[in-house]
């Protein structure tokens, strides 16, 4: 994820990146780039002298109103007065700013001017200029300009993967399946020839290909069975199929399992209080727990009732209810030290936990949100899709009427907290409209 010069610095000191990391991670890329053993070589005198007259450029363009500040971004890009990442950093405040002022439109227009007038400066940051573009465009429901940006950013898949996926999250919370389904394949040639993608980036491209595919079969047609073979071509160029198991899972999402759901289906083994990095490094070898099995299929069976009982579309459905399995998973787990007393609210073990609970549902929404991921739909749609958890729990009787009171409370508080961390998230006003919009229903099937 790229860091402007006027954001808080990843490493948590507090201070602005250009005032802490930035030039060390400059003289880092040079070397990388250049292969340069003698760091002589660099100029250092001229180089912090560049620096400073950014650094102070920066400032000035800051302290600027957001008028000034959008004639000062026309200004350089007629004259092409931009020097290393002066674009990026303008143009980032500049956006946050025009989307505090709802104006969207005419910083898309500039970032067209931009392309047309010095592609090499565009070309260098390219996949976010792309991304604004396309949340503004969500944002203003100017759904038939979109293709074209989507397409575009996913030509970049290979080098830009963080970003593609930021953007499938926001096109399947806006219900923008389509546009999904008409990138994947473009991404996919981009994402399995890039030999420096890890295996863990690559792996979830292909769950959320496949099941994107799934979700635009069943949107067209509920007929559709495991054996297809338009369905199983699609999905067989990103995954090894099981068709028995595609076959239950499709069972699942179209809600016509039958299956009884009782709460020593979920029985769970807090592994150990190993560090993050040992527990994933473990999780890789072991089989999965009998808990981890079943939740998944509970929560595909949630899916099921999502889309087709409470008529949510399957993109936004999956992103909350995908969320909602990670943190009962990494709860289980005993990972990020989710340490609440399993009695304290006398819920028998394996009821439990299946609930939200306020303290360790802040604890990963706070993961989530983190600079590093900035998963905003992600965490939206699962926070909208808490109250139909509890529904659906109540239906399938893994709900009493004593935990029924106690979760109502802990909704309050999450639901609370929540508001804080959306109000002020100005790229896409429509996660916080939504959030406001949460009532904890009265759970009744």
């Amino acid at each position: 994820m790229k860091v402007g010069r006027n954001e808080l610095c990843p490493c948590g000191s507090g201070k602005k990146y250009k005032k802490c990391c930035m030039e060390k991670d400059l003289i880092d890329e040079t070397l990388s780039q250049h292969d340069v053993d003698n760091e002589q070589m660099l100029f250092p005198e001229a180089a912090d002298s560049s620096t400073d007259q950014i650094d102070e450029f920066c400032d000035d363009f800051e302290a600027k109103n957001y008028e000034d500040k959008v004639a000062c971004v026309i200004d350089a890009i007629d004259n092409l007065i931009f020097i290393d990442d002066m674009a990026f950093d303008m143009l980032d405040i500049l956006y946050q700013e025009s989307c505090k002022h709802n104006d969207r439109f005419r910083f898309n227009e500039l970032l067209q001017m931009l392309k047309k007038k010095d592609p090499f400066t565009y070309k260098k940051d390219k996949a976010f200029y792309l991304s604004w573009s396309i949340i503004n465009l969500l944002v203003e429901k100017k759904y038939d300009q979109i293709p074209e940006f989507t397409k575009e950013l996913a030509r970049m898949a290979g080098e830009n993967i963080d970003e593609f996926f930021g953007i499938i999250d926001a096109l399947s919370y806006h219900n923008q399946l389509a546009m999904v389904i008409d990138a994947l394949p473009i991404a996919r040639r981009k994402i399995h020839n890039n030999a420096e993608i890890v295996s863990s980036a690559i792996k979830e491209f292909n769950i959320i290909a496949t099941t994107n595919i799934i979700f635009s079969f069943f949107e067209k047609d509920l007929a559709v069975d495991a054996h297809d073979p338009a369905l199983l071509k699609k999905l067989n160029l990103y995954i090894e199929l099981d068709v028995n198991m595609l076959e239950e899972y499709l069972i699942y999402i179209t809600n016509k399992s039958n299956r009884k759901w009782a709460t020593n289906d979920f029985p769970y083994t807090r592994i150990s209080r190993a560090s993050q990095y040992d527990y994933y490094q473990k999780k890789k070898k072991r089989k999965k727990s009998l808990f981890e099995e079943n939740i998944a299929y509970f929560c595909a069976a949630f899916l099921g009732y999502l889309r087709h009982s409470e008529n949510i579309p399957y993109g936004k459905a999956y992103l909350g209810s995908n969320e909602i399995m990670e943190y009962l998973i990494i709860r289980v787990s005993g990972d990020y030290e989710f340490n609440v007393g399993l009695h304290k609210k006398r819920f028998i073990e394996s009821a439990f936990m299946l609930l939200p609970e306020e303290e360790s549902l802040t604890i990963y929404l706070g993961i989530i949100l983190s600079f590093f991921n900035c998963q905003y739909y992600r965490a939206a749609a699962m926070l909208e899709m808490l109250p139909y958890w509890l529904k659906f729990m109540k239906c399938n009787d893994l709900l009493t009427e004593s935990e029924e009171a106690v979760c109502k409370k802990e909704l309050q508080i999450i639901f609370k907290e929540a508001y804080k961390l959306f109000e002020n998230y100005n790229q896409d006003p429509t996660i916080f409209d939504n959030i406001k919009k949460i009532n904890p229903p009265s759970f009744v099937c």
